[in-house]
Formats: C-alpha cells, structure tokens, sequence
C-alpha cells in the first residue's frame, strides 16, 4: 500500500499553518489527507489554533478559550485571512480530501459529534488526540467516528514502561490509527502496530533524509509540512 500523503497543519512548509492557503497548497500537492489543529472558544464553537493562544499566528494576543467566536472572527493571520472554525473546514473540504483533526480541547467530544453528524461527514475525517479521555469520550457518542491515538514526546515516556507501549491506551480509546513522534519510530515500533491491527503515522519530519527513513520502516502515512517529499 501506498504511504498517505497527510499535510501537517495544511502545507504548512509553504503557507501559514492551519490557513485556508495552507489547506489550499496541500491539495495542490495531491495530499490524501489534510490535519488541522482544533481547539474550543469562549463561546463553545470549535476554530483552528494549535497553540492555546493566538499570538503566534496572528498579530494579537489572546488566549482561544476566553476569547468568543465572534472576536476571534474579527482577528485576522498574519497571511491577513480569518481564523477558520472547524466547520468552515468540513464544508469546504469534506469532499475534496480526508481531514484529520487534532483536538486540543478535553470538552470538545460533544461539538465534534455534533458537527460530523451534521454534516455527514463520518468517511471524511478522522479525530486524533494526546488526550486520552477526550477520545473514550467520542467512542462513547458516536463509535462510528473514526480515531487515531497521538503520542508526543511526553505522553510517550508516560507508557514508555508499560508493557505493549502504546498497544494497552490505543486498545483503551477504541483508536485504529496510532501517530507516534517520528523520531520514535523505528521498524520494530510498525511491526509491532501492525501485529496488533493498528496503522501507524509519523509526525512530523521536515528533511528528506528524514522522511525516507520512515518510509523504509513501513509505516503507513507520514504526517509534515513537507509533503510533496513523501
């Protein structure tokens, strides 16, 4: 099979991360799947933001979660676009590429369940986490919604010393998919992913000579800025 494609935070090499420019580049590029970042406001809708503030992306200060959707609407990036929401998103790309969502927010199951079922969206997208809870939580609303567990640099030395790694929280949650630091992965982390049913992503590399490696791990999608190096 064919390693996917999937744009980190859109084609973010080339364009501001988590901007329409950014999503709009990745599809030029033939991604399979784009991932975005996802955290809940003020006023309780979902926006695209990876930090818990919104200082580094925009030319203002503010903290996401104590700002209102509609100020933060009035909040342009600094490529002079508009903070999307997540459903601005899946009306614009649900049917043009896979969506991967990156949830930053532990109480935002109850809007994504909402927003996938609204817009029908169930074989479009795919929820990933580090936050363990969050994920048990959409299994619960709605197991048909497709998920992927997320190990970063720390929640990877949290099961560093259980026995399977990742195998026992990824089997907990329900997840498919596991995505794994890439400079954790190595061919005996795939082997042991696929063993047990799971696909497995890296993120996110920058260099061709790291993107290459994984590939020769075998690893079933790779997750970057960069993804015409795939």
């Amino acid at each position: 099979m064919p390693i996917l494609k999937i744009a980190h935070r859109g084609a973010s090499g080339y364009a501001l991360e988590n901007s329409f420019e950014a999503f709009n580049k990745a599809l030029r590029l033939s991604v399979d799947m784009i991932e975005c970042d996802v955290r809940m406001c003020k006023s309780g809708e979902l926006v695209l933001m990876h930090d818990r503030t919104i200082d580094r992306t925009t030319n203002q200060k503010g903290i996401v979660s104590k700002l209102t959707l509609s100020q933060i609407k009035k909040i342009k990036l600094k490529n002079n676009e508009p903070i999307p929401s997540l459903e601005e998103i899946l009306i614009r790309y649900k049917d043009k590429t896979q969506i991967m969502i990156d949830i930053k927010s532990i109480s935002a199951a109850p809007q994504i369940v909402k927003l996938v079922k609204k817009h029908q969206c169930h074989n479009h997208i795919l929820v990933a986490s580090t936050l363990h809870p969050l994920l048990i939580d959409i299994l619960i609303r709605d197991p048909a919604i497709q998920t992927a567990i997320s190990f970063d640099i720390y929640s990877y030395f949290k099961y560093i010393f259980v026995k399977k790694l990742f195998i026992l929280p990824a089997k907990l949650v329900g997840a498919g998919i596991v995505n794994v630091y890439y400079k954790f992965v190595n061919k005996k982390i795939v082997e042991k992913a696929h063993k047990y049913g799971f696909k497995i992503n890296a993120y996110p590399p920058k260099t061709t000579e790291e993107i290459n490696y994984l590939k020769q791990t075998g690893v079933d999608g790779i997750i970057t800025n960069f993804p015409d190096k795939i």
